[in-house]
């Protein structure tokens, strides 16, 4: 089988560090003035968005790194392998410390849909257990998607898969903008969740994603100037600062592709840039970073469960919180270390 290597974009792996603290802040740092007061409030109040980046970046780096010809059945036990033992663990962590601490406790039926990957198709219930985990649910669904999308790739033109990409991008933001306007209800729960959460409705930002990582993949062979793509990431990056900064007509929609403009001149710049974001997000201290956000987005509501337990409060000092993001990241560290990496080397050994 003629399977395409997968190449490492080494620059697209530290914003998902900066993205996963985004929204620790956004879970359990917005009582600070620190966070609440300063100039970049508005953008750390709205943090949730930045869980809409990695259903971009899944589909880039996918549709980057694997070719036609790829194996179904292999890609799907690498995906699995890479994020479940971790999502598995999370999971049964949160529920023991539930049952001890006298937390509420999931009907068995949604524990089990929880455990399997499938809460956020059950909308009142996606933030159950492990609440950040609703969005590893939606990116198994993504996942399930990535082989029929390589097999359209395969079988029309180029343009015809840029026109149906285009149609289905623009069909999700009309289907947001639509539920926005005339579906939401600020005091019902099931309705917010259902608007924000459902799996189907991402898929329109993962296939935005897959059709930029083809189209670099096809860059990747040009001789462009660099310091364009230099240009094309920060341009990106301070559109999404001033989006999600700035009251204006664009964010009240962005939580299910809004930002994708701006996600594909981040992921296109920082994919091609051969100078300034190369050398410094792709230093190594940098990549390790990005290596174990992961483990920072999993491991961030079982942590704060036993560190607000030991302190007393859920409503953190500022000395509090710097302490437990410290503990965070020692964790997650240790946790890719021990965990993470032994654990997908022992399954795609024995199962590869």
């Amino acid at each position: 089988m003629n399977e395409q290597q997968p190449a490492y974009l080494k620059a697209l792996t530290f914003p998902r560090f900066i993205l996963a603290i985004l929204i620790v802040v956004f879970h359990f740092g917005m009582h600070l003035s620190f966070f609440k007061e300063n100039y970049f409030a508005e953008l750390f109040q709205h943090g949730a968005v930045a869980v809409n980046f990695f259903f971009f970046l899944s589909g880039f780096v996918l549709a980057y790194n694997y070719g036609t010809s790829t194996s179904t059945k292999r890609f799907l036990l690498k995906r699995i392998f890479r994020i479940y033992p971790i999502y598995f663990i999370t999971f049964f962590a949160v529920l023991i410390t539930s049952i001890g601490f006298g937390r509420d406790l999931p009907t068995l039926f949604h524990g089990a849909m929880n455990l399997i990957g499938l809460q956020s198709w059950f909308p009142g219930y996606a933030l159950e257990v492990n609440g950040p985990s609703w969005s590893i649910s939606v990116e198994f669904f993504l996942y399930a998607t990535f082989p029929i999308l390589l097999w359209v790739f395969r079988k029309v033109k180029w343009t015809s898969f840029v026109l149906i990409s285009l149609l289905i991008i623009i069909t999700g933001w009309v289907q947001h903008y639509y539920f926005v306007e005339h579906l939401y209800e600020p005091n019902r729960y099931f309705l917010a969740q259902f608007i924000n959460h459902f799996p189907l409705f991402h898929f329109s930002t993962f296939v935005a994603g897959f059709l930029c990582g083809k189209w670099v993949f096809q860059l990747k062979k040009v001789n462009v100037n660099s310091w364009y793509f230099t240009l094309l990431a920060t341009l990106g990056i301070l559109g999404f600062i001033l989006v999600m900064n700035f009251e204006n007509l664009i964010r009240p929609y962005t939580h299910n592709g809004g930002l994708i403009p701006f996600f594909a001149m981040i992921c296109i710049g920082l994919a091609l840039d051969k100078n300034f974001y190369h050398h410094v997000f792709g230093s190594k201290p940098f990549i390790y970073l990005g290596n174990i956000s992961y483990g920072v987005y999993m491991w961030q509501f079982p942590l704060f469960i036993w560190f607000s337990y030991l302190v007393g409060t859920e409503l953190l000092t500022s000395s509090e919180f710097i302490l437990y993001l410290l503990l965070l990241l020692v964790w997650s560290s240790l946790s890719y270390e021990l965990i993470e990496k032994p654990a997908r080397k022992y399954l795609n050994r024995k199962f590869l």
